[in-house]
């Protein structure tokens, strides 16, 4: 009797999802969605979590894993290396990244080695190594070039922007999943793409994905577009502020 509870319900959201579900992400394998589509960055953020939950077709689930990742918007990211030259250490050595994910995540029902290929993992761009991290130039050597990489990789883990072990996916029945994304504070802004893949005998079968936007709002937001659209106005407005405020300050002290 439960059992057909659970299959009912997971029919039920299935049809739910597909309903309301963009048709342009859209796979007939899996059908999923997120608890918010818009993360707003405020003055006082410390951090948020987001629910990631979807279905599987239950005409055909039977031995389907699923895998959820999370890709941050890309940007330019330095790293530099520290030598030690006379009791000093400086920087001997830097490296560019021009596209970088300024987050990663990943997410599965089991272990990535255990349910899927390398070349799928390597097709879908599914884990860090997977990623495609290349130096400007390309002026290191390849082992060079892996050592760059697990340092930015380190770099990005240690500010809690990737997650470099795989996070656990739940299935709540034999359709429906869950997995819970958690956005630490300095979380980059921009927009996201989250991918669902539903695994069968080590190959990706069925696919989707939808945006995530990560944004500043209220006061600081209007602040910051202000200051990056009309630069010299604000620059202006801050010196007279600060020549008011100073004066200001002079008068009160004078008076005491």
């Amino acid at each position: 009797m439960n059992r057909q509870l659970f299959s009912l319900s997971a029919s039920v959201a299935f049809a739910f999802l597909l309903m309301f579900s963009p048709a342009k992400t859209f796979s007939a394998d899996v059908v999923a969605d997120l608890s918010k589509r818009l993360v707003p960055i405020t003055t006082g953020f410390s951090g948020t979590d987001v629910l990631l939950f979807g279905a599987i077709d239950p005409s055909d689930n039977q031995d389907k894993d699923v895998i959820v990742t999370v890709k941050g918007p890309t940007e330019g990211v330095r790293i530099r290396k520290k030598d030690r030259v006379a009791g000093v250490w400086i920087n001997s050595n830097s490296a560019l990244f021009k596209s970088a994910p300024g987050f990663y995540a990943a997410f599965a029902t089991k272990p990535l080695e255990e349910i899927i290929s390398p070349l799928e993992l390597e097709s879908a761009e599914i884990g860090i190594e997977q990623l495609p991290l290349k130096t400007a130039h390309g002026r290191f050597s390849p082992n060079l070039e892996l050592e760059w990489r697990q340092a930015l990789a380190r770099n990005m883990e240690t500010a809690s922007l990737y997650r470099t072990d795989v996070g656990q996916v739940t299935m709540l029945s034999d359709q429906l999943f869950r997995t819970d994304l958690h956005l630490p504070a300095n979380v980059p802004t921009g927009t996201y793409t989250i991918g669902f893949y539903t695994v069968k005998d080590n190959r990706v079968v069925g696919a989707q994905s939808m945006p995530l936007i990560v944004r500043k709002a209220g006061l600081g937001a209007w602040i910051y577009d202000f200051a990056h659209h009309s630069p010299a106005l604000y620059g202006i407005i801050c010196v007279l502020i600060a020549i008011v405020a100073g004066y200001a300050s002079y008068i009160a002290f004078r008076r005491s």
